[in-house]
């Protein structure tokens, strides 16, 4: 397997994230991978994101407590692909 680079594009707000990855290939151009969003981050977290094609990666609603900031959406987003 070859290394992809990547762009990781990320607009945060007072209660929510929303990011989209891009694959850039070797003639530079984009491809996007996944776009996903955090949404009522402090209240009622909940992360939804889709691939590139459409498809549904990921939909989770999260306690308040676990994700009260967008430090903590950002690092729970992430951790979401780590597993």
């Amino acid at each position: 397997m070859t290394a992809v680079d990547t762009i990781l594009v990320a607009n945060a707000g007072s209660s929510s994230v929303k990011f989209q990855v891009f694959a850039v290939d070797a003639g530079g151009s984009l491809k996007r991978e996944i776009k996903g969003q955090m949404d009522g981050i402090g209240r009622m977290p909940k992360l939804k994101a889709v691939s590139g094609e459409g498809r549904l990666l990921i939909e989770r609603t999260y306690p308040p407590d676990a994700v009260p900031d967008v430090p903590s959406a950002l690092a729970t987003a992430g951790a979401a692909w780590m597993r």
